[in-house]
């Protein structure tokens, strides 16, 4: 399942914009217990989307 169509429509917008179309692994076991306002902890190599993940998490409180 793809967790982006889970997300508030700005957000999605936002990322089809910066041609996001797929969730990496961290991105799809993270999203659903932040959006359900449980705070995460991840780990995971570089470059599988774990900057992002932070980046996101502050667009998800505004």
């Amino acid at each position: 399942m793809n967790v982006f169509h889970t997300l508030p429509d700005f957000l999605q917008a936002a990322l089809t914009r910066m041609l996001i179309t797929e969730p990496t692994p961290i991105q799809t076991r993270a999203l659903p217990p932040a959006l359900a306002g449980k705070d995460v902890l991840g780990m995971a190599q570089t470059g599988t989307g774990t900057n992002w993940r932070n980046k996101f998490s502050m667009n998800l409180k505004n």
